[in-house]
């Protein structure tokens, strides 16, 4: 093996390590981005509302019949 050729082999190690390095960033920086869209939308739409709220209210006539 000549010293060129370890050189060579050392570059493309090299830049392969760089393009790894970017497609992992590129993978965290749009599991980020889902994230802070998610709980951006969460809030939005009205964000956590208590066990009661989310219960429906009886029809009105269901409510009658039960009187009796």
């Amino acid at each position: 093996m000549t010293i060129f050729s370890h050189k060579r082999m050392l570059i493309n190690n090299l830049v392969k390590d760089k393009k790894e390095d970017m497609y992992m960033k590129k993978i965290i920086l749009l599991f980020a981005a889902a994230v802070i869209f998610s709980s951006i939308g969460h809030q939005i739409s009205g964000g956590y509302k208590d066990p009661e709220k989310e219960r429906r209210k009886p029809f009105h006539s269901f409510k009658w019949f039960s009187r009796s």
